[in-house]
């Protein structure tokens, strides 16, 4: 059964622990501890770019993992004015220590008083996304939200097995369990452009109701250029945060520098230093500009 409707921080700690603690190694040692550990899909080896294969070596990357499974050393329970960062694995800075993700460059310059929230799950879906704010908003108060929206074509299933309460399918990535399989052709034939529009609608709309009736400032934006197209037309500008740009995908930007390992994350594919460098200056004078 889904939940949408929570009483207590234990219950939301009891939902969120069992959904994210088994994308990490060695989990039943990883809450509350700063560990080297590898998610578990983590590509460290090569990586192709440019048209050229690339050894990435290994970086030293620290996650510090809280009580309630997320990244980050933060806490529900704070008398800080709290300030909310969700989304999926870019948001949550897979592959780079935390210092160095857009979420904390962002919180340094604009909230540097404030108890800074990170809710976003690697891989998952905007459906996630919308679940998790409402628990957290009906457990405490929240100035302000930020959202990095994941790729629309994303979608959360409930599951009858108790070992995967929900799963996210992502149809490019070949992780599927096989009680979802079915599910996955199902999707495929269903989620049209006009379906991915509507749900996104939806559940931005539904996350506008909740801010509306909290009085809670929000942002929105994305790295996937059809939802951010789609925010142009339904998000009010003063709302629509700049376009997040992967760099290192951009040839241009690979140009004489032939060790990789400084530009992506660590597994290779998700974005580096310089992109959420970039995209963080961006946030920074877009809210600066709005106060």
């Amino acid at each position: 059964m889904v939940k949408w409707k929570i009483n207590s921080i234990e219950e939301f700690k009891e939902i969120s622990v069992k959904e994210n603690i088994t994308r990490f190694e060695e989990k039943e040692n990883v809450l509350n501890k700063v560990s080297n550990f590898i998610f578990f899909d983590e590509r460290a080896t090569s990586y192709e770019a440019f048209g050229k294969s690339s050894d990435i070596e290994p970086l030293e990357v620290e996650y510090f993992i809280n009580e309630f499974g997320f990244r980050g050393d933060w806490s529900l329970l704070s008398d800080k004015k709290k300030i909310l960062f969700v989304g999926c694995s870019f948001t949550l800075g897979w592959g780079l220590n935390y210092n160095d993700t857009f979420v904390k460059i962002i919180s340094d310059e604009l909230y540097p008083e404030c108890e800074i929230i990170n809710l976003s799950i690697a891989g998952c879906s905007i459906d996630t996304n919308l679940r998790y704010f409402k628990y957290v908003t009906d457990l405490v108060d929240i100035d302000t939200v930020i959202f990095l929206l994941p790729p629309p074509f994303r979608t959360e299933f409930p599951s009858k097995d108790p070992s995967i309460p929900l799963f996210n399918i992502v149809p490019q990535e070949d992780n599927t369990p096989k009680s979802f399989k079915s599910k996955l052709l199902s999707w495929t034939d269903l989620n049209t452009n006009e379906f991915m529009n509507y749900r996104t609608g939806k559940n931005i709309s539904y996350i506008e109701t909740i801010c509306e009736f909290k009085n809670i400032k929000s942002y929105f934006t994305t790295y996937d250029i059809k939802s951010y197209d789609y925010l142009i037309k339904s998000v009010d500008n003063k709302k629509l945060l700049p376009f997040f740009k992967q760099l290192e995908l951009d040839s241009k930007f690979g140009y004489g520098i032939p060790n990789l390992k400084e530009k992506f994350a660590r597994d290779g594919s998700h974005p580096g230093k310089y992109s959420n460098k970039i995209f963080a200056e961006d946030v920074i004078k877009f809210i600066s500009n709005e106060k």
